[in-house]
């Protein structure tokens, strides 16, 4: 589960277990961490969540200069 603040900030909770959270560990996460990723600045404006039927989860982030990144 993912939420994204008004200020651009993103956290995540949830299965983590192979860090498709992008929080900078692989453990499961009971309450909301921070998504660690450097912006430059950017704002965090859209975030989509994927996965593949390998078991490959993750998210892509978009920010507000048109970087799109994933998590």
């Amino acid at each position: 589960t993912y939420i994204l603040t008004t200020d651009g900030q993103l956290y995540a909770a949830g299965r983590n277990n192979t860090g498709q959270l992008g929080v900078g560990d692989s453990a499961d996460k009971n309450t909301f961490t921070k998504v660690v990723r450097n912006t430059n600045g950017a704002k965090v404006v859209d975030v989509r969540a994927y996965g593949f039927g390998s078991g490959t989860y993750g998210v892509y982030i978009t920010l507000d200069d048109g970087t799109m990144m994933a998590a």
